[in-house]
């Protein structure tokens, strides 16, 4: 939050421990939220929701309060928020991306859990929080999306899947995981890269053969149409 003058961020603090909260301007009460989410503070995050701050302000950069607080690690606040009434879950920053995204990345499981439990959604359009799990190999993120219905071949704008994500980080395991679960090794995104080419890139050899053999091995039990 550093576009903010100490100068007044410390009188500002002051009114909120005054407990003036309810006669602070709408804008103000929403970087007071920021405030207490930088600060680690979830009795403070609580108390500001219950008084009407908005749990889907954003800051300066477009960004959400939730994904703020997951960028920042602040998971228990993050937790609050999700269960906020009136809270927007689907709500993009100016990356286009979703908390369910960013907390698939991180691989916290348990607010994943939570932000489905509230019908984050699964399936987003373009990039999905299956594509984000998998490039950074979350293998038991990848399988609590895969429970809630992701689409296992969801494809990103350039058509890029969550299998080739997960070569492209190396992780055998979530590749394993994917095809096990039917994922198709074949397609092409448009750069015209595989999966296969995905590992070999990243210099895992081993994973761009045996990803090969899982080509040729779904042409056997699905040849192409004459």
């Amino acid at each position: 939050m550093n576009v903010y003058s100490r100068m007044w961020i410390k009188p500002f603090i002051g009114l909120l421990m005054l407990g003036w909260v309810p006669y602070i301007a709408a804008a103000d009460r929403g970087l007071a939220l920021f405030l207490a989410i930088r600060d680690a503070d979830p009795a403070r995050v609580e108390h500001l929701l219950q008084t009407g701050v908005d749990p889907n302000a954003r800051d300066e950069r477009g960004e959400p309060a939730l994904i703020f607080a997951l960028h920042e690690q602040k998971f228990e606040a993050a937790a609050i928020l999700i269960a906020a009434k009136g809270i927007d879950l689907d709500a993009e920053n100016a990356y286009g991306q979703t908390a369910l995204m960013v907390a698939a990345f991180q691989g916290k499981e348990a607010l994943v859990e939570k932000l489905l439990d509230a019908n984050a959604e699964v399936n987003h359009t373009g990039w999905t929080a299956l594509h984000y799990a998998a490039s950074s190999g979350r293998l038991e993120v990848v399988r609590t999306l895969l429970d809630h219905s992701a689409y296992i071949d969801a494809q990103s704008p350039n058509r890029s899947t969550p299998l080739m994500m997960a070569a492209r980080a190396k992780s055998r395991e979530v590749c394993q995981f994917l095809i096990d679960e039917g994922a198709d090794p074949r397609p092409r995104n448009d750069a015209g890269l595989t999966a296969r080419d995905f590992a070999a890139r990243a210099g895992d050899t081993g994973l761009a053969q045996w990803l090969d053999r899982n080509v040729a091995n779904w042409n056997e039990r699905y040849p192409p149409k004459p």
